[in-house]
């Protein structure tokens, strides 16, 4: 047994000697790899380490950060993740986080204040009618073909719940980007989907149509394809269902194209970063009319879309007709022009300098105390009331805040005056209808000098209003907007920004005279007070009881839809409606929706 063993084993070894000399002899003869040919047998030792190079390098070598795309540490994280089996991590890092290249957030104990309104980017510059004020988080381009129906369908219902803009890709505006209401930023291509002759050219006519779909806030123009292959974007035939060819105007059953380039395009390769996608965002007057410098900025998309606004460039002070420097607070070079007019104005707005609808002047008399306020409330009427509203200087705490915003302002809104006074009512005096609503925003009203002009509460007022039948159209972002009011008149309890959105008791007691000549001069006509929110609703049944209304004891509560019946000292009928206040608060949970807020205004 032992000598047959010794023989089998003397026989592999003979074999497996002949097998390496005759490998060696290969390696020698073969005229391909000049290793192997210079050193046989040894160089097939090279080849070898150089299959098992990335294992040795990952395992051996490599940390647990150092990896590319993704590093050793974050691999485990998502499989843990993908495994159910939890994603805890411990407190600290390997990284070297204060080498360059390095990003990383540092944590405090100190409180945060609470931002009163999410930050928004201003789109459009002094001349444009139609600016959009962009959420810094939106949903990126992704188009209905890439996405189904269902998933476009659902981000457009996310972005009108939070508030933020979807962008539609270069496929075209689909009746599903315009389902749930939310705000769409409109991107085209090299192919115009959507807005195409059947030659596969830019169609104005039909582009101007859908640009001028409300729920349309801006336009982004892909410039070039970026890292596609040389004839562009391709869908392939067998995904270009019947929605899809109609959405984007092309035949089904064909494959469509987007051209690499724009087809009167003469060079398209003259782009520095062939990299990437290159696109223009632009509000809409500058896409429907003339491009011109300050109304929009270039971005870069990458190659999933996502997309970013440039901060607008800085707007060329200008000066129509003549003006005295002296008016104004400041230095020339603090001007900033108007939104609408192009007038420069110093922030906060001094009276009588021209600022659209102010009704005050250096003459207007100021009130400083609350005592002030009484006496300088009392007994007037018409624009008068207005102007000495819009100058009061009674609650120092107020007065600091308001122009403090005012002259640091918003990034957003760095290239624009701030109104920074108190803001008077809104609308006809001889309105049926009253809304009475808390204060003016921060960077809203105490930005335009109109409530509710210029924010998000507001779009979602004048939106109502504008379907009622009270507001000329359904936006408004400036004083001088071309917003007209019919039937109904915008009144607050507190006319000054408070900071926090909460002003003090005190405060309020202060502001309730004017409040009280406002409801006075509404009086004789008013039907119906809508109050937003329990403050605008006790302020009301305060000041209709200092003139004299019967109102029912015990003291109606406030809530949305709640009703009570005020009558006048003449006997006239007025009805007290609830309504939950329009914050961003309240309709981004909610708790406030398009049709709670269409119900109220259509019972009054």
């Amino acid at each position: 047994m032992a000598s047959l063993s010794r023989r089998i084993a003397r026989s592999a070894a003979a074999a497996g000697a002949a097998g390496l000399a005759g490998l060696a002899v290969r390696d020698a003869l073969q005229p391909r790899h000049s290793i192997l040919r210079t050193f046989p047998l040894l160089g097939h030792a090279r080849f070898a380490m150089e299959r098992i190079r990335p294992e040795i390098q990952q395992y051996f070598i490599e940390s647990s950060y150092d990896g590319r795309p993704f590093d050793r540490d974050t691999r485990s994280m998502i499989y843990q993740y993908a495994k159910g089996l939890g994603g805890e991590q411990a407190f600290g890092t390997e990284r070297k986080v204060l080498q360059p290249g390095q990003d990383y957030l540092r944590h405090t104990m100190s409180p945060v204040p609470v931002m009163e309104e999410e930050p928004r980017q201003r789109l459009g510059g002094p001349d444009c009618t139609r600016p959009y004020e962009i959420s810094l988080f939106n949903i990126s381009s992704m188009s209905f073909g890439a996405l189904s129906a269902n998933a476009v369908l659902a981000m457009n219902k996310g972005a009108a719940l939070g508030g933020f803009s979807q962008e539609t890709g270069e496929g075209g505006l689909s009746e599903y980007h315009l389902e749930h209401g939310a705000d769409i930023i409109w991107e085209f291509g090299s192919g115009y989907f959507g807005c195409r002759t059947e030659e596969g050219r830019f169609d104005d006519e039909v582009f101007a149509r859908k640009a001028a779909l409300p729920q349309v806030k801006g336009v982004l123009i892909k410039i070039s394809q970026g890292a596609k292959p040389g004839i562009g974007g391709v869908l392939p035939a067998s995904k270009v269902t019947r929605k899809i060819a109609e959405t984007r105007e092309v035949p089904m059953g064909q494959d469509v194209i987007s051209p690499a380039a724009h087809p009167d395009e003469d060079r398209p390769a003259d782009h520095e970063d062939q990299g990437a996608e290159h696109a223009l965002l632009l509000p809409l007057d500058a896409a429907l009319g003339e491009v011109r410098p300050d109304a929009g900025g270039e971005v870069l998309v990458d190659g999933h879309g996502s997309s970013l606004p440039h901060p607008p460039v800085e707007v060329a002070e200008r000066q129509r007709g003549p003006r005295d420097p002296a008016t104004y607070v400041g230095c020339m070079s603090d001007l900033l022009p108007h939104p609408v007019t192009g007038t420069p104005f110093a922030s906060p707005v001094e009276p009588g300098t021209g600022w659209p609808d102010d009704l005050a002047s250096a003459e207007t008399p100021v009130a400083r105390t609350a005592a002030q306020v009484r006496r300088l409330a009392k007994g007037v009427t018409g624009e008068e009331l207005d102007a000495r509203i819009s100058v009061c200087r009674a609650c120092p705490r107020l007065v600091a805040w308001r122009e403090e915003v005012a002259t640091t302002k918003r990034a957003a809104f760095a290239g624009q005056p701030y109104w920074g006074r108190p803001v008077p009512a809104l609308g006809p005096p001889d309105a049926t209808v009253v809304i009475v609503g808390l204060a003016p925003a921060a960077h809203g009203a105490n930005r335009t000098g109109r409530n509710f002009t210029g924010d998000r509460s507001g779009d979602w007022l004048f939106a109502a209003l504008h379907r009622a039948g009270y507001a000329s159209q359904p936006d408004s972002w400036a004083a001088g907007d071309g917003l007209v009011l019919d039937g109904v008149r915008i009144t607050a309890p507190v006319r000054c920004a408070p900071p926090q959105n909460k002003p003090t008791t005190a405060e309020k007691q202060t502001c309730a005279p004017w409040l009280d000549a406002d409801l006075a001069r509404s009086a004789p006509f008013v039907r119906s007070i809508m109050c937003l929110g329990a403050v605008g609703w006790d302020a009301t049944i305060a000041g209709v009881r200092h003139a004299g209304w019967e109102v029912p004891r015990p003291k109606p509560k406030f809530g949305h839809g709640a009703r009570a019946m005020l009558r006048t000292p003449e006997g006239r009928e007025v009805d007290l409606v609830g309504c939950y206040h329009v914050s961003q608060h309240n309709t981004q949970t909610g708790r406030l929706t398009e049709a709670m807020l269409d119900d109220v205004i259509g019972s009054l």
